[in-house]
């Protein structure tokens, strides 16, 4: 059974409705955090795209964000795992996830993804 645990130190923003960004910014933002997920996944891979699998998203920030938020602050990440060949598509038939939020330092923010493939 395939499982990965992947950290990216630093924190993907939260881009919510009326985050007032110019769309160019917001899709380099997403293009920017799908890439640091395909590059953390590099030598990682299942062998094939896992059809089915449960995902807990952690974020680990000094600030808590509301359910909303934290769960929309993954979709690049998400995403990534995807574009990686982790998962054959993000949709909730393939994915389960949990969005979780543990409290750090300020400037000490990263996130952590624990992926285990469900037989």
């Amino acid at each position: 059974m395939y499982s990965l645990s992947i950290k990216i130190f630093k924190l993907p923003p939260i881009l919510a409705n009326g985050s007032h960004m110019h769309w160019s910014q917001v899709a380099g933002i997403k293009k920017t955090w799908k890439t640091k997920v395909i590059q953390e996944c590099y030598g990682k891979l299942p062998l094939k795209p896992l059809i089915k699998a449960h995902a807990i998203f952690t974020r680990h920030s000094s600030s808590e964000p509301d359910s909303d938020n934290l769960a929309s602050s993954f979709k690049s990440i998400r995403d990534g795992l995807v574009s990686a060949g982790v998962l054959i598509d993000d949709n909730p038939n393939v994915l389960k996830a949990d969005y979780c939020w543990k409290k750090t330092s300020p400037k000490n923010g990263y996130v952590s993804i624990d992926v285990v493939e469900i037989e």
